[in-house]
């Protein structure tokens, strides 16, 4: 991975933190399974699982 991009992702204010962390520790990592932030966990939940879909999409 070179980059994740969010396109959509609704969530309260706290989920919002996500939308900058979970995609770098996404690329630092190589892995779509990395550690949640904490307080907003289902928002980190939410981004992994769609970037992971993504891949596979990719590779079908």
């Amino acid at each position: 991975m070179e980059t994740v991009t969010i396109v959509n992702h609704f969530a309260s204010w706290k989920g919002t933190i996500v939308n900058e962390i979970i995609p770098k520790r996404m690329v630092e990592q190589q892995s779509t399974v990395v550690d949640a932030v904490s307080g907003a966990t289902n928002s980190s939940i939410v981004i992994m699982n769609a970037a992971q879909k993504a891949i596979e999409k990719a590779y079908r």
